[in-house]
C-alpha cells in the first residue's frame, strides 16, 4: 500500500468547542504552519510497542511514497500503519544490521551505510555491497547523497568517498579535499556540492574536479539548503550562520567561539517553509527555528533563545533522536532510539493561553480593525501572526458580543451592555430606564453606524454616539411578550430579528 500522509488545507478562523479554544489551522503551502507551536501540532508516535524497530538513525521517503528506515536492527519499509523489516531476496547479505545512513534515490535504488563501514546498494529486491579501500572499510558512514549528475556521495567520520558508477573511492588530495573527517555532505539546488570537514565548509561546483574553502570556521556542522538558496549552518560553537549559495559568501560575520558546547547538533533539515529544523544530542530531543533570519549570526546565546524545542516531556518517543525527514506531503518525522515520530498539521490546535474552561462560554469577533477572543473573564486580541495577547478583564456573565466598523468591541452581558475601544478597561454603556439589569441579547450595527440591541423581554433599541450630545436611543421595535433571538443586517431594511423586521 502506497504511503500518502493527509495533506490539508488551512484558513484563519477559529472555533471553540467543547468548553476550549480551538484555532482553525491553515497555510497554502504544504510544510508545517511555522505560527503554529511544536505542541500545537498533531503528533503520533510509533514505538517497540506499535511494532516500530528501535535505533532508527536513518529516515528517507522513496519515489512510491514508502518510508524507508535504517535502524540499529536492520532495514525497515513503513507504509503508514505496518513495519515490514526488509531481506534481500538476492545478491549479497548484508554486512550489518546497524545502518546509519540511507538514501532512496528517484530510480528507487536504496543505499546503505553500516556503524561499521562500508555501502551497499538495494536494487529491485537484490543487494550489492561494495568493495572500498582497505583504509576506508571502517569508516563509519554518516550520510548519502546524489548530485545532479547521479553521482552518489558518502560522508563518514574519516573523510569524503565518491561513487564513480562501478566503484566507491576516496576523495582526497586529487580532489583538494584535505578535510580529516566529512560530518556532513548535501547537494544545493543548482547542483553544487557542500561538505563540513569537520574544521570547515567547502563546495565543488557542478562539473569541477577540485573543491573550494569558504573563510569560515565551523566544528561538527550540519546545513540545509532553504527555498531562497540561503544555507543554513549549526554548528556547535557558533550557532545558526547562513551561507549564499549563489554567491559562495557568508552572509554576515562569523560570533566568536562559546568556550564550551552549549548544543551539539546531530541532524538538520529546512521545510519548505524555510523553517529550520534539527535534533540536539546535549540537550535531547527536536528543535526548531521557525524563522531562521532573525538569529543568524547572532552566536549560540541567541540561537538557544529562538529555539523551540519538543522533547520527550512533550510526547516523543524518546529524547535521543537523530533523522529528520520532511514528507512529500509536508510531515515532519523524527527517528528516535525507541521508534518512530511524526509532526503533522491539524484542522485545530488548542490554544493553551486560553482557558480551557469558561462558565459562560466563548465567542470569537473578527473584523478588519482586529479579532478578539472572549471568555467568561478576559478579552484577548489575536494578532495576525495569531500570538495571542491579554487586553482587558470581562464584564461579568458575558452573553454575546460584536465589533463595529470603527474597531469597537461591544459586550452583552446578563445585566447589561459594555463597550471597549483602548486602554485597560470596559465602558459601561447607559441604557434607557428600565433596561438597566435585564440580558442584553444579540447586537449588529446598521448601514449608518448605529449599534442595535436587544434587550431581552423588554424591546430593541438602536445607540449611537454623538460627540456634542453624547449617547442617544431609540425605541425601534417593541415586543412585549416575544423573545428575538437573532439580529442581523438586512440587504434592503434595516435589520431582521427573530421576530420580524424594524
Amino acid at each position: 500500500m502506497n504511503f500518502r500522509p493527509r495533506a490539508v488545507r488551512r484558513i484563519l478562523f477559529a472555533m471553540f468547542i467543547a468548553a476550549a479554544v480551538l484555532v482553525l489551522d491553515g497555510s497554502p503551502v504544504q510544510a508545517l504552519p511555522t505560527t503554529a507551536r511544536l505542541a500545537q501540532l498533531h503528533h503520533r508516535q510509533w514505538t517497540i510497542e506499535h511494532g516500530a524497530p528501535a535505533d532508527v538513525w536513518a529516515l528517507d521517503q522513496g519515489p512510491d511514497g514508502y518510508l524507508w528506515l535504517g535502524t540499529g536492527a536492520g532495514l525497515y519499509r513503513f507504509d503508514g500503519s505496518e513495519f515490514e523489516r526488509i531481506e534481500p531476496e538476492g545478491g549479497d547479505r548484508f554486512p550489518s544490521i546497524d545502518i546509519t545512513a540511507l538514501y532512496a534515490a528517484p530510480s528507487g535504488d536504496i543505499w546503505l551505510g553500516y556503524s561499521p563501514g562500508g555501502i551497499s546498494r538495494l536494487r529491485h529486491g537484490v543487494l550489492e555491497n561494495f568493495e572500498v579501500d582497505n583504509s576506508a572499510a571502517t569508516w563509519m558512514v554518516l550520510r548519502i547523497v546524489e548530485d545532479q549528475k547521479g553521482t552518489v556521495w558518502a560522508a563518514t567520520d574519516r573523510g569524503l568517498m565518491r561513487f564513480d558508477g562501478s566503484a566507491w573511492e576516496i576523495v582526497g588530495e586529487a580532489w583538494s579535499y584535505t578535510g580529516q573527517s566529512a560530518t556532513w555532505v548535501d547537494v544545493a539546488q543548482d547542483g553544487s556540492l557542500w561538505v563540513a570537514d569537520g574544521e570547515g565548509i567547502v563546495y565543488l561546483e557542478p562539473g569541477a574536479t577540485q573543491f573550494k574553502a569558504l573563510p569560515v570556521r565551523a566544528g561538527r556542522a550540519v546545513f540545509a539548503e532553504g527555498p531562497d538558496g540561503t544555507l543554513w549552518v549549526l554548528d556547535s560553537y557558533h550557532g545558526l550562520f547562513a551561507i549564499s549559495v549563489d554567491s559562495r559568501e557568508l552572509l554576515h560575520e562569523q560570533r566568536g567561539e562559546t568556550p564550551a558546547k552549549r548544543f551539539d547538533p546531530n541532524y538538520m533539515m529546512v521545510d519548505k517553509d524555510g523553517a529550520v529544523w534539527g535534533s540536539d544530542l546535549t540537550r535531547g530531543g527536536i528543535f526548531r527555528i521557525a524563522n531562521p533570519s532573525d538569529v543568524q549570526g547572532a552566536g549560540p546565546d541567541a540561537f538557544l533563545s529562538a529555539v523551540e524545542t519538543f522533547t520527550l516531556a512533550d510526547g516523543l518517543s524518546s529524547n535521543i533522536s537523530v533523522p529528520l525527514l520532511e514528507d512529500g506531503e509536508g510531515q515532519v518525522w523524527a527517528g528516535t532510539n525507541l521508534g518512530l515520530d511524526s509532526l503533522s498539521r491539524q484542522f485545530f490546535v488548542t490554544e493553551p493561553r486560553v482557558p480551557a474552561t469558561s462558565r459562560y462560554g466563548y465567542s470569537a469577533l473578527f473584523s478588519p480593525h482586529g479579532d478578539y477572543i472572549l471568555d467568561s473573564t478576559t478579552l484577548y486580541r489575536l494578532s495576525p501572526d495569531r500570538d495571542i495577547t491579554t487586553v482587558a478583564a470581562m464584564p461579568p456573565q458575558l452573553t454575546n458580543g460584536m465589533t463595529d466598523s470603527k474597531g469597537t468591541v461591544w459586550v452583552g452581558t446578563r445585566q447589561g451592555l459594555w463597550r471597549y475601544s483602548s486602554g485597560p478597561a470596559f465602558t459601561q454603556v447607559d441604557l434607557p430606564e428600565g433596561a438597566e439589569n435585564l440580558r442584553v441579547g444579540p447586537l449588529a450595527e446598521d448601514r449608518e453606524g448605529n449599534i442595535w440591541v436587544i434587550i431581552r423581554r423588554l424591546a430593541c433599541f438602536a445607540w449611537w454616539a454623538d460627540a456634542g450630545t453624547g449617547s442617544r436611543y431609540r425605541l425601534k421595535c417593541w415586543t412585549p411578550f416575544q423573545t428575538a433571538c437573532s439580529l442581523t443586517r438586512a440587504a434592503r431594511y434595516g435589520l431582521a430579528s427573530g421576530t420580524g423586521v424594524c
